[in-house]
């Protein structure tokens, strides 16, 4: 979405008042946040993995969008980096961990992805790991949770 905000009136040579700019700005800076929500509405609802871990729990896919939404300050870029984070989640705990734990400044989101993606990266060249979140221990912790002693699947 591109806005041009205009400087001076397009059939006077009076330019405008600060009252209208700021109505300009207010106007521009809804009109961009609207897009960016419908931005992280799409991206759960076109990732099925973000879908599973949010099914039924329409506060915690609430919790995301305004989280990510105010965390990524109107940038387009930033909402991304925060959604690949979200994607590389392995529980609606972690989702939720995660929500909390998003970093606030650009070269931290950069700092972030670049980690995972080495860590990606050396996995796929059956490498060792350059820095891996130990999360075995919780997924067992969280499967053990999650699964009744009928043997049924609490999730």
């Amino acid at each position: 979405m591109t806005m041009v905000l205009p400087l001076k009136k397009q059939n006077a040579s009076d330019e405008f008042t600060l009252e209208e700019m700021r109505s300009m700005f207010l106007q521009y800076t809804q009109k961009l946040f609207n897009e960016l929500k419908l931005y992280i509405e799409n991206q759960i609802d076109n990732s099925k993995k973000i879908k599973w871990l949010l099914n039924e729990v329409p506060c915690i896919q609430k919790e995301v969008v305004e989280t990510v939404l105010s965390m990524s300050k109107g940038m387009f870029l930033a909402a991304h980096l925060h959604m690949d984070t979200i994607h590389n989640c392995i529980s609606k705990a972690d989702v939720l961990d995660t929500l909390k734990k998003l970093p606030p400044k650009l070269n931290e989101m950069y700092d972030a992805a670049i980690q995972v993606s080495e860590v990606a990266s050396s996995v796929v060249l059956n490498q060792e790991p350059v820095a891996v979140v130990d999360k075995s221990t919780q997924v067992e912790e969280l499967c053990s949770e999650m699964i009744h002693p009928s043997g049924k699947c609490l999730f």
